[in-house]
Formats: C-alpha cells, sequence, structure tokens
C-alpha cells in the first residue's frame, strides 16, 4: 500500500506476512512492485514512496530483494536530485525495467541493479520544461523502441493551467515529440474544452495502441485507436455516448481481456465492464464502503490474472480505498481479501475523552471511526472522509470532528455518527488533520489559513485573519493563557498572537538555529502547558536522505515566546517530525510522532529515545495522551490506530495549592486534572462538580478537612482506573 508496507500472502487474504516492517529505514509505502516468480525464494522489486504530500513525505528510491523480503538493497539512481524521487509505477520488457517519478522515467538494462534517468527535466517541450510537468502514465513499445509519456492535467509556473499531453520518445535518437494535436483533431467535442485531465496509452493489436483520455468535471471519456507506423489516429469511440455514471480523473486502468477484446474493464469510483469493444460500460457494483464482500468504492488499482473467451470466467483483483478483493467470474461476485490482519486505514486525526476513554478518529475514505476500550468494539457510520477530531474537556460526551466537506459536526454522546452541525462549513482552506483544539476552559478552535474561534456557550464563530499565505499546517494554543496561539502555514511560515488572534507576528526571521536560519515546513507545534513562553516546534522533509546519521535541527525550542531558540533534537533521526505532545504531570516530559516511530525525551539533559515497541516504521502523523487510561496513542497514515502504557513519570509535577480553591462547574460539566495535587496547610480545596482525576491521580493533604465536598462534588475516573484519590501524608 502507498503509505503501509509490502504485503504477502499465500493463502489467498487469509492472512498476510509484512515485508518491509524489519528494514533498517523506514519505508513508508510501496507505490508498485515486480514479482519474479521463476526464483524461488522471489525475487522483489519495490518502488517506495507517495504521491501526498501533505505529511512531507521521505522517499528512499527502488530497492531490491533476492529472499522473497527478508532483506532489502537500495538501488542509488544514477544523477543527481533524483535519487529520493517517487517512483510510483514499474513495468518490465524484457531486460529493460522503467520506473516512474512525477517529472522522469528511469531505466535499468541490469534487472534493476542500476538506473539512469530518460529525459532531461530541464528541456522544453510544448513550450514547458518536464520538470513543471506531471507525468501521469507510460508505455514502451518494443518494435520502434519508443517510450510514450502522459502528463497529467495540472498548473505549471510559467503559462498557468497545461492540460494532459502525450509525448514520445525516441530512445535511439533520445528525441520528443507530441501527438496530443493528433488526438484533438480525430475527434473533441463541447464538453472536452481545449484539453484532456488524463491519458493513459497501452499496447492493443499489432501496431495499434488505444490512447484513453478524459477531461475535468466531466463523464466524458474518449478511446483512440493510434496507429504508431502510420502516426496517426485511425478510429476512435466515445463510451456511453459520452456519460459514463462518474468521473475518471485519476484513471487507475484500462484493461482489455487478451482473449477477447470486446471485453474490457475500466477502474474509475467503481469497476465498470463493457462487452461490446467499449461502446458502452456497466458497472460491476454499487456505491459501496466494503460490506458483505461488496468492494469498497474508490478503484485504484487491477489486475486480469486469467482470461475467459466470453470474459465469464475472468479472474480479477482490484484494489480500492478498504482493501483488496478478488472475483473468478468477471465481476459478477467478489471475495474480500483482507483477512483477519491487513492494516491499511489512513487516520489523519484523533481524539479521546478524558471522561470515558472513548477514542475517535477521521480516516481516509472511511470517515469518523470510534473506539470503545471497555468493549474493545469499533464503531463505524461512513460517509466519506474523516479529518481531525478533539473531545471536549468540559463536557462529557461532547466531541467535534470534520467530515470531508470540512464541515465541522459534534455528538454530545461520545460515539459516532456526528451529526450536529457546527456552522463551520466547506472551509476549503483547511489542513486535514491538526485542525481542532478543545480547549480546557470550554473554548473551540478550528485553524485553516484564518483562525477560527468559538467560545464556550456560544453559537457565532469568530474568524480572525492571519499572515499565513496558505493553510495552516498545524496550531496550538496555551493552556494557561487561551490568547497565545501560535499556527504554521503549509510552506514554512510560522506566527503568533498574544490577543486570541486579533493581531498576528510572524516569527520566520526570528528561527535561527545553530548559526543558521530555519526555512523547512513546520509541520508540529507544542506548548508547555504551564508556561506559555515555552514552545517546541518540529520540522518536515529535510532533503535527499542521503546521510541519514546527519545531525540536524528537527525539533527547536523556546523558552522566551519566540525571541530565540535552540536545536532539541538530540537522539532524533533526520526523519519527518509529525507531531509534538507534552506529558502533562511530568516537570517537561515530550512525545515527537516521527516517521520511523514515537520518540520520548524525559526533559531537559535528556535525549530523545525511541518509544515504539512492536510498532511498523510508518507515518505516525498524530499522538494523543488519554489520561484517564493512562495510555499514549498514535495514529498512523496507512496501518491503523495504536496504543501503549505511559511510562512512569521520573519528575512529577504537582500543582500546590496554598489557599482555598474551588473546583466547580456548571450543572452537566465537569473538571478534569492531569497534574496531582499538593494542598499546604492554608489551602483548601471547594469541590462542587465531578472531578476526573487520570490514572493513579492523586490529591495529597495534611488532613482530610482540608478537601470539602459540596452537593455535586466528587472525586473519579471514568475509565474505571484505579486511583490515589485522597492521599493523607
Amino acid at each position: 500500500s502507498p503509505t503501509g508496507a509490502l504485503m504477502h500472502t499465500t493463502s489467498r487474504g487469509k492472512s498476510w506476512q509484512y515485508l518491509t516492517d524489519n528494514h533498517a529505514l523506514p519505508i513508508v509505502g510501496i507505490s508498485d512492485l515486480i514479482v519474479d516468480y521463476t526464483t524461488s525464494p522471489h525475487q522483489l522489486l519495490i518502488a517506495t514512496g507517495s504521491a501526498d504530500d501533505w505529511y512531507s513525505k521521505p522517499n528512499f528510491g527502488i530497492f531490491k530483494s533476492a529472499d522473497g523480503g527478508q532483506t532489502w538493497q537500495r538501488k542509488k539512481i544514477i544523477g543527481d536530485g533524483i535519487f529520493s524521487d517517487i517512483y510510483k509505477s514499474l513495468s518490465q520488457y524484457k531486460n529493460f525495467i522503467f520506473a516512474q517519478s512525477e517529472h522522469n522515467i528511469i531505466i535499468s538494462k541490469d534487472a534493476g541493479e542500476t538506473w539512469v534517468a530518460l529525459l532531461d527535466e530541464q528541456e522544453v517541450i510544448a513550450g514547458q520544461a518536464f520538470k513543471n510537468r506531471k507525468i501521469g502514465y507510460y508505455y514502451y513499445e518494443p518494435t520502434q523502441n519508443k517510450l510514450y509519456i502522459a502528463t497529467c492535467n495540472r498548473y505549471v509556473p510559467t503559462g498557468g493551467n497545461e492540460f494532459a499531453k502525450v509525448f514520445v520518445l525516441d530512445m535511439a535518437t533520445n528525441t520528443m515529440t507530441e501527438i496530443t494535436p493528433k488526438l484533438s483533431a480525430a475527434h473533441s467535442s463541447a464538453k472536452s474544452g481545449n484539453g484532456f485531465e488524463a491519458i493513459q496509452v497501452q499496447a492493443f493489436k499489432n501496431n495499434i495502441l488505444l490512447i484513453s483520455a478524459c477531461h475535468y468535471n466531466s463523464p466524458e471519456t474518449f478511446v483512440y485507436e493510434y496507429d504508431f507506423l502510420k502516426n496517426e489516429v485511425v478510429n476512435y469511440n466515445v463510451p456511453n455516448a459520452g456519460n459514463l455514471s462518474s468521473r475518471l480523473n485519476w484513471f487507475s486502468g484500462f484493461l482489455i481481456n487478451n482473449k477477447n477484446s470486446n471485453i474490457r474493464y475500466l477502474t474509475k469510483v467503481q469497476l465498470a465492464k463493457s462487452t461490446n469493444g467499449g461502446d458502452t460500460y456497466q458497472d460491476l457494483f454499487g456505491y459501496s464502503l466494503g460490506y458483505d464482500n461488496i468492494p469498497h468504492v474508490d478503484v485504484r488499482s487491477m489486475i486480469i490474472t486469467k482470461h475467459s473467451a466470453d470474459g465469464t470466467g475472468d479472474h480479477l483483483y482490484i484494489g480500492t480505498d478498504g482493501g483488496l478483493s478478488f472475483s473468478d467470474n468477471g465481476g459478477s461476485s467478489w471475495v474480500n481479501l483482507n483477512g483477519t490482519n491487513v492494516q491499511l486505514t489512513q487516520f489523519y486525526g484523533m481524539g479521546s475523552s478524558e471522561f470515558t476513554g472513548a477514542v475517535s478518529a477521521g480516516s481516509q475514505d472511511n470517515s469518523i471511526i470510534t473506539y470503545l476500550p471497555n468493549t474493545k468494539k469499533w464503531i463505524h457510520s461512513v460517509r466519506g472522509d474523516g479529518y481531525d477530531v478533539a473531545y471536549s474537556k468540559t463536557s462529557v460526551g461532547r466531541a467535534y470532528g470534520q467530515y470531508n466537506s470540512r464541515a465541522l459536526v459534534t455528538t454530545d454522546n461520545d460515539i459516532v455518527p456526528f451529526t450536529k452541525s457546527m456552522g463551520l462549513a466547506a472551509e476549503d482552506k483547511a489542513n486535514q488533520r491538526k485542525t481542532l483544539v478543545s480547549h480546557t476552559n470550554g473554548d473551540l478552535f478550528f485553524a485553516s489559513q484564518s483562525l477560527f474561534y468559538l467560545q464556550k456557550g456560544s453559537k457565532t464563530w469568530i474568524e480572525h485573519k492571519t499572515p499565513l499565505a496558505h493553510q495552516a499546517h498545524a496550531i496550538a494554543v496555551s493552556e494557561t493563557d487561551p490568547n497565545i496561539i501560535y499556527m504554521s502555514g503549509r510552506w514554512g511560515d510560522l506566527v503568533k498572537t498574544t490577543d486570541g488572534g486579533k493581531t498576528w507576528e510572524k516569527l520566520n526571521d526570528k528561527l535561527i538555529v545553530d548559526g543558521g536560519k530555519k526555512t523547512d515546513r513546520i509541520m508540529s507545534i507544542c506548548i508547555s502547558p504551564y508556561d506559555a513562553d515555552r514552545v517546541w516546534v518540529g520540522f518536515g522533509y529535510m532533503g535527499a536522505y542521503d546521510d541519514l546519521c546527519k545531525t540536524t535541527s528537527q525539533v527547536i525550542e523556546t523558552t522566551d515566546g519566540g525571541a530565540t531558540w535552540q536545536n532539541a533534537s538530540n537522539g532524533l533521526p533526520i526523519f519527518c517530525i509529525q507531531d509534538i505532545i507534552f506529558y502533562q504531570g511530568s516537570t517537561e516530559a515530550i512525545f515527537a510522532a516521527t516517521d520511523q516511530g514515537v520518540y520520548y525525551k524525559r526533559g531537559s539533559g535528556y535525549k530523545w529515545q525511541r518509544f515504539n515497541t512492536n510498532m511498523p516504521p510508518v507515518i505516525f502523523g498524530e499522538l494523543n495522551i488519554n489520561y484517564c487510561r493512562g495510555k499514549l496513542l498514535a495514529a498512523t497514515y496507512g496501518r491503523g490506530l495504536w496504543e501503549t502504557d505511559l511510562p512512569p513519570i521520573e519528575n512529577k509535577s504537582v500543582r500546590i495549592i496554598k489557599k482555598t480553591t474551588e473546583c466547580t462547574a456548571p450543572p452537566g460539566e465537569a473538571m478534569v486534572l492531569l497534574q496531582d495535587l499538593k494542598l499546604r496547610r492554608r489551602g483548601r480545596l471547594l469541590i462542587n462538580c465531578p472531578v476526573y482525576l487520570p490514572k493513579g491521580g492523586k490529591i495529597t493533604v495534611e488532613n482530610k478537612r482540608q478537601i470539602i465536598f459540596g452537593e455535586n462534588g466528587k472525586i473519579l475516573n471514568g475509565c474505571g482506573e484505579k486511583i490515589d484519590g485522597i492521599v493523607v501524608k
């Protein structure tokens, strides 16, 4: 999977083995693979990395295994600037192996041992250099030794939007020509506008190639028959009279039965099939969320492993946003092959309740999902994508979340579905994760390119513009003073407000560490819950990763509110710091989520230590501490949700009570204490509401008369964990 692992089954999906988890490098995903089944054990070639960029990905190029995936060797590509590129597809023709990156095609003529680039990315073809284009598909035609390269519709720095194009590289002469105008001249329509969104090229018969093209925001698709000897389009068809049932903008596959070319398959939101040469297609299943062996929607890839004369016995495998499905009857019925141990869920954000321990997390194409630890059950309410989640720290049962429309919704019973609108929808400048902050005072914050603020008890959002040039990538709000807020932007900006968002200060020029200015993308921000001037910042992608032992300032900290910064990275790997979270109850212990796992730092003077026993080396996008249960939670992007026991605190931070202090909350609400309390002789604690203590939490007094309970006052742990409660000492 593109952000999870390379998986292998010998039982047709009943159980799976992960082949890349023990690798020395955190291979965050497998984009494509070639398996040599003639060898035993199988020889494997994989392309690592992912084209998604919200998590500031590392990519490690191409790897080879001669022992079925037990050990791996990285194959460095010859040439500067392309070693760590994203290689998202592999193909083989006899002794040639091709790999595709976003801006280049590379080739190996020695079974994947050495690789060279085929394109000069600086060369200008049809008004643009290839470095400004994005390659969608390619096809090698062996009889003429030519490579057909299809680019995607995209915005380019010079010239604005450019539609998809098809180029032909003559590998003998190293010359490039464009054939897109021949397609448009053969057939176009009013719907197609000025050009195409995505194009795919594949072999058909004799000297004919099939070139399939679709259009942005249109269900219209053209399929051209291109004679590469005549260099012209000799035929075309428009499936379903230009009205396919859903868009084909990602064009993951267009396959033909090699025993009967009238049998064709088209991957889109669902899988469609034609029995009349592509004139008409019918969906093989409806819109499904993966239940009852019906494949999940959003088909990303497909292969045919057995071809039948009439198509009714075709063996089909499809990869979707819900995993892997198989059909042995041409798509009439399907079997889910995920087995019991395929971890594929890509989580964006999560939150947990300090009152009950419930966990809810937003995932790619599988919405917000809730986990109830007491019963160890998951509750599903799938309605597209789910993004960040935050639980209230004052109202039992209340949680906030985002769905795929960026609509902000809430629930008052801890679990999905989140159905009540929060009056903030279609916020297209929002990130998928780390957008929500639920404050201890009951206020709610939402980060987009602007800051949105909802005061407790109000129904009206207040919007404050920020100096960010793009959407926010991280936000942190001070527990001691909610007017102090830090936000980072998608391309490296860091801004701060001390008046709740009315005015902002840009801190970029102050990010001077070890004599140099930090300009990398800021992925994470953490403010000490005891000191608003104490802040940690984590950075993203650092480069080509050619020197993985290089000392880098991946985390920096300030103790003066951002005026000066120091390197706080001792012990961390070079990889992206996706999240940083403070361990409340400690003096200054913090956790960090990286692309190599979770790291833990006990405090100043300590090195970071890996804290991910039994965890896979994948992207850890967000961390959450559930103090009620004493658990550290980690959301991965591609391997599900994980938890572990919190480590014991070596240096506790105890809140000292020297005078009369009241714990109170409106009817129906409660108070959460995440620090131990200690009452001095003159200290009094008036408890007039439910007070929730963390697992093992305690209140130390000199005599029990220092604690006075009101009518609604009580001390408890809502997760059923043991607390020390009131301790006389």
